[in-house]
């Protein structure tokens, strides 16, 4: 119904409220930079989109075309693959309509209750209503599948594992820190700009930031990984 609502433009988002009824406000409740239209609001705020990251497998939403409302149920329609996800359309459908659903709620909590956006809470959210969904809809077990060789795997129990990542432009440079406990449950995550540099400088930049977040958020037993063979292969070596 949320993402009928979202195809027909008729969500009360502040865009729409301006143009019908004259509201004071019409900026973005999580940003306050942009007109909060249903494509802003889901996929082009900085606040969405690191929860959509956080959430859906690392996606980016950036990468999106997404500008008006059809866009949206396009998009729920047939949404991108997820290669690290070991789960049939029906799951990944679903987890992007929680997603989607989440955003609408959190964004309601905070114009209603005033309060600010938790985004660890949300993420733990859809992760049970979509635990709920897969127990209701899984098929009878016949066999085991043998398990991807590279497939993401949650850290061990009392322990975090915390996942680096980089990227690089013409212009300048990102990094992203995300933090899973034994669940596989994001509970934290961080993203910043840094100057341009190489590839691999970036994400060994990334992989000292998320030792230094460990630290400050006092996490005795942890595991750091990554995709920069380079960069971790000098940190094991003996010398």
């Amino acid at each position: 119904m949320l993402i009928w609502r979202i195809g027909v433009n008729s969500l009360p988002t502040r865009e729409n409220l301006l143009n019908r009824l004259q509201v004071g406000d019409a900026y973005c409740l999580f940003c306050k930079d942009c007109i909060e239209s249903s494509s802003h609001l889901f996929f082009n705020c900085p606040a969405t989109r690191s929860f959509w990251f956080a959430v859906c497998w690392g996606l980016r939403t950036e990468s999106l075309a997404i500008s008006q409302a059809e866009d949206i149920v396009k998009f729920c329609l047939n949404p991108p693959n997820f290669p690290c996800e070991a789960a049939d359309k029906c799951q990944v459908l679903m987890r992007v309509a929680f997603t989607i659903e989440e955003i609408w709620l959190a964004r309601n909590r905070v114009l209603h209750q005033n309060c600010s956006w938790d985004v660890s809470s949300s993420c733990r959210l859809v992760m049970s209503r979509c635990f709920e969904f897969s127990i209701i809809i899984a098929p009878p077990v016949t066999h085991v599948l043998p398990t991807p060789v590279q497939a993401w795997s949650p850290p061990p129990p009392d322990c975090i594992k915390l996942n680096i990542d980089a990227v690089v432009s013409d212009t300048q440079a990102a990094i992203a820190v995300v933090a899973c406990d034994h669940r596989g449950v994001p509970i934290k995550v961080w993203a910043r700009l840094i100057k341009k540099t190489t590839p691999l400088q970036a994400k060994t930049v990334a992989l000292l930031w998320a030792v230094q977040l460990a630290k400050v958020e006092k996490w005795s037993k942890v595991i750091f990984e990554g995709d920069a063979k380079i960069c971790l292969d000098a940190i094991n070596s003996s010398s």
